[in-house]
């Protein structure tokens, strides 16, 4: 069954379809409330025991220890507190990317700079047209200001795999006191996230993006790293972040991690047959058609395509029968064009481009007709503006 009825559900990168098993795990922790600070009854106690079992089913995902992850709201916040909460007091002390996620973007933007400056000037890493770094190009970016460096491990809306671990070996080796923050939250469902194999200082990781629910995500802290939120409240989580944690939701999380570390690598292999047969489809098919960013460092489900002479709009619109997106889900209301795209220097393919993101619930006979619906409206689009012309 379809995400919606009638629709085939094509916007993963933003939202996976909750695992029916990670649904019944979290119908069972709700059929027994317990807040895991009450320590003086059983309930309590259940309830702190089975976020302790979540914590360990995350960290074992990540390569981590379970008195490392740091439950958050998602991973917007996690990327918050990587930036602005592990000493980075002024723009200056931060070093990112251009295309990063508009949470570590705007976390950035938000540290005053020390030279009043109303733009981050060199403190974001320019792209080309493939969308990826090098190692030394950010290690010769690194100033002696420079406390930390954030880089995604996958892109939101173009789905690129950026060279991480080579990023850290770099900086290890030139920086060593430099900190590493990877947001990885589009990785963790077909990816390796082993935090010591990347050689990150912190992951930032996002349980709906990889068939968990909603409303919960962690951060990874290595040992020994001081983090601070922005709340202030009791003492949960060692004073690092304050509130009562969702135990439901972080069990949700538990069992979505659980499953993808068993589950990852055969979702990857399927969801990357079924990715390169759509996009072989399209180029036959429908033809003048491109495909954002690096064909081969890319993440199994995601296919950003522009088609030559189309709209966006006009094709989302003329294919109700797909959910499909034109970009990064966080921007709300807003449509506005893509700051990925103008990064990559891809201005003429800002107002033609859609996000297509498969997952683990997508099926092969799913692709054919996704591949049969995109062309053939594809192709009475451009009939039409032939037509009008």
């Amino acid at each position: 069954m379809n995400h919606v009825k009638d629709t085939i559900y094509l916007d993963s990168n933003a939202t996976t379809r909750v695992d029916s098993r990670v649904t019944a795990a979290i119908v069972d922790v709700w059929q027994r409330p317990g807040n895991a600070s009450s320590h003086s009854n059983a309930s309590g106690r259940h309830a702190q025991e089975q976020l302790a079992n979540a914590a360990k089913r995350v960290a074992e995902l990540c390569g981590g220890k379970a008195d490392e992850i740091l439950w958050t709201s998602g991973a917007t916040e996690a990327n918050n507190i990587a930036v602005r909460g592990s000493g980075a007091a002024c723009r200056e002390d931060v070093l990112s990317c251009q295309t990063e996620h508009a949470s570590v973007l705007n976390s950035i933007a938000a540290l005053p700079s020390r030279n009043c400056e109303e733009h981050l000037g060199t403190s974001l890493l320019s792209v080309g047209p493939t969308g990826l770094l090098t190692p030394d190009q950010v290690v010769r970016a690194v100033t002696k200001s420079v406390r930390i460096v954030s880089i995604m491990l996958v892109n939101n809306e173009i789905g690129v795999i950026q060279p991480i671990a080579d990023i850290a070996k770099a900086l290890a080796r030139h920086h060593p006191d430099v900190l590493l923050h990877c947001d990885a939250s589009q990785a963790g469902s077909t990816l390796p996230i082993h935090v010591h194999d990347l050689g990150v200082d912190l992951l930032s990781l996002s349980a709906h993006k990889m068939y968990g629910p909603q409303g919960i995500g962690a951060l990874w802290v290595r040992n020994g790293i001081r983090v601070q939120g922005a709340l202030a409240g009791g003492g949960q989580q060692n004073g690092r972040r304050p509130g009562t944690v969702p135990v439901a939701l972080a069990v949700g999380f538990g069992e979505a991690a659980r499953i993808c570390s068993v589950e990852g690598a055969n979702d990857a292999l399927r969801i990357h047959a079924l990715r390169d047969t759509l996009w072989r489809r399209l180029q036959t098919d429908a033809g003048h058609v491109h495909l954002n960013g690096d064909q081969f460092a890319r993440v199994a489900g995601n296919l950003n395509v522009s088609f030559d002479g189309i709209f966006a709009e006009d094709l989302i619109e003329a294919v109700p029968e797909l959910e499909l997106s034109m970009g990064s889900a966080c921007h709300g209301e807003r449509i506005e064009p893509s700051h990925v795209l103008v990064a990559l220097g891809r201005n003429e393919r800002l107002h033609s481009s859609i996000r297509i993101g498969l997952g683990r619930h997508t099926t092969s006979e799913e692709v054919q007709e996704v591949a049969t619906l995109l062309c053939n409206a594809v192709a009475q689009l451009r009939a039409l503006t032939r037509a009008c012309g």
